[in-house]
């Protein structure tokens, strides 16, 4: 699961700009990070029913635009065909910050997603694939 998530933050083609929630001074940081934060199925997933359908749905969707009026990265992550998570990619002075940030989502409140939060070093893909082993056939 961890290098699918790996090779999905490298593939993910999201903007990036600053989380709208204003750090207090204690928590800011000189320049913000980036942070990646993968949401997986939660206990409260109920197993058979489609993403639009789940418990809080609405409110996720609602979250979800708000973020992307303010020009974070949020996208669904399926496997087989079947959405089964989601990405957001934002600028936070720290984890605990980024982690503030996905709490806002009804759909981590409500633990029918469960996030990660991964602080994105972020290179050019250049740069990437020639430091993994895996090579990619042109």
């Amino acid at each position: 699961m961890r290098q699918v998530v790996g090779m999905l933050l490298l593939a993910a083609g999201v903007a990036f700009v600053s989380a709208g929630n204003a750090p207090s001074r204690s928590q800011r940081s000189e320049t913000p990070k980036l942070f990646a934060i993968p949401y997986e199925r939660g206990p409260n997933w109920a197993a058979g029913i489609p993403l639009q359908k789940q418990a809080g749905f609405e409110g996720h969707a609602r979250h979800i635009q708000t973020l992307s009026e303010k020009g974070i990265g949020a996208e669904p992550l399926a496997s087989a065909g079947e959405i089964t998570g989601g990405l957001i990619v934002l600028r936070a002075g720290n984890a605990a910050e980024a982690a503030k940030f996905a709490q806002g989502d009804p759909f981590i409140s409500g633990k029918v997603m469960t996030p990660r939060v991964f602080e994105w070093h972020v290179r050019s893909l250049k740069e990437c694939f020639r430091s993994w082993p895996i090579r990619v056939a042109p």
